[in-house]
């Protein structure tokens, strides 16, 4: 960071800067939620989509990505005593969280909207890119895919987490 790379090591890992404010505002901050107790798979996967992101590796840094966000949902629901299912990937327990009244409800518009996006984003950038075989033809992700990707989980995991660390502290 200080030779003006574009790196900084965080729990010893180094992760990959593209904007200074998108990090300082977006992923050193999902970074601290994930480093709350229960969230340590979570923590992991998304600093291993970095760790793919700073390699190179784009497809398998999509697929943490997603992994991390799913990994932090399941950790909120479980946190609050609120059911789904083993095998659950994003939509169903994002739609879940909403059911539970875990994601604000400010009226059905928005919720429907909050829902669509979360459950479209980095799922659907992971299975365009790096989620299912490719087939005859090699694709490759392009390292501004990623990025949006990366910050978009990233911007999911504040919001949710910050969600819930306060419902954490109001029932103290």
């Amino acid at each position: 960071k200080e030779a003006g790379l574009g790196y900084e090591l965080i729990d010893g890992r180094s992760v990959r800067i593209d904007s200074q404010l998108l990090h300082s505002e977006i992923v050193k901050p999902a970074i601290g939620f994930l480093n709350a107790e229960g969230f340590e798979g979570a923590r992991d996967e998304f600093l291993g989509a970095y760790e793919h992101y700073r390699h190179g590796n784009h497809k398998e840094a999509l697929v943490d990505a997603l992994k991390a966000f799913e990994s932090t949902l399941k950790v909120i629901l479980t946190a609050n005593g609120k059911p789904y299912g083993a095998g659950d990937t994003a939509k169903p327990l994002v739609l879940a969280c909403s059911k539970e009244g875990l994601i604000p409800s400010y009226n059905e518009a928005h919720l429907t909207s909050l829902v669509g996006v979360l459950t479209a984003g980095i799922p659907t950038v992971r299975n365009r890119h790096g989620g299912h075989g490719q087939g005859e033809v090699v694709r490759t992700v392009e390292p501004e895919i990623v990025a949006y990707g990366l910050h978009l989980t990233a911007s999911a995991i504040v919001m949710l987490a910050g969600l819930e660390s306060k419902r954490s502290r109001l029932a103290l």
